[in-house]
């Protein structure tokens, strides 16, 4: 059973990295872009972070030590929450469609999205990798990767800020939240 959670979840983060990859070659040209700094700073916190998930591997043994029991169904529920968070940030990629990009842009021809996931939250792709993380983490039961999960969360926090800002810009009060 733990092999085909661990399974479940490589297969699912595989996936994931290849449609953001084929789905980045169809977005809209940028009018604006965040900072490199802001760039720099979430490229950052996303490398760190990662490490955090292999933290027992490379032989440091505070970020190797459990947060949770190595039982079945701790695997199999971390399965489930990956799933269904990469599934939330498909959804949310797909209703944003060539108005996505890696970087905070606004876009040539840029349109507010107000459908599918975005009807009901304000940044359905970083709460949907946010939960895939977590699912990630509890799976793997350790310090390092509950690390690497709160680092690259951050990394999200940041490009939400940045996002907003640069939605209220160019949208105005329309961009805001009710």
């Amino acid at each position: 059973m733990a092999a085909d959670a661990w399974n479940a979840i490589a297969i699912t983060w595989l996936v994931f990295l290849v449609v953001w990859f084929l789905a980045a070659l169809r977005v809209k040209p940028a009018e604006k872009k965040e900072g490199r700094g802001s760039r720099a700073f979430v490229l950052v916190m996303i490398v760190v972070g990662s490490f955090g998930f292999w933290g027992n591997d490379v032989g440091v043994r505070p970020l190797g030590s459990r947060f949770v029991p190595k039982v079945p169904i701790v695997l199999v529920a971390g399965a489930l929450l990956t799933i269904a968070g990469v599934l939330l940030a498909f959804w949310a990629r797909y209703h944003l469609g060539q108005n996505w990009s890696t970087t905070v842009t606004v876009k040539v021809g840029h349109s507010l999205v107000r459908s599918g996931p975005y009807a009901y939250l304000r940044h359905p792709i970083y709460v949907g990798l946010g939960v895939a993380l977590a699912g990630t983490a509890l799976a793997k039961g350790t310090w390092g990767a509950l690390a690497g999960m709160l680092l690259i969360d951050l990394a999200f926090w940041r490009k939400a800020y940045v996002e907003n800002a640069f939605l209220e810009s160019r949208f105005g009060e329309a961009a805001q939240r009710r």
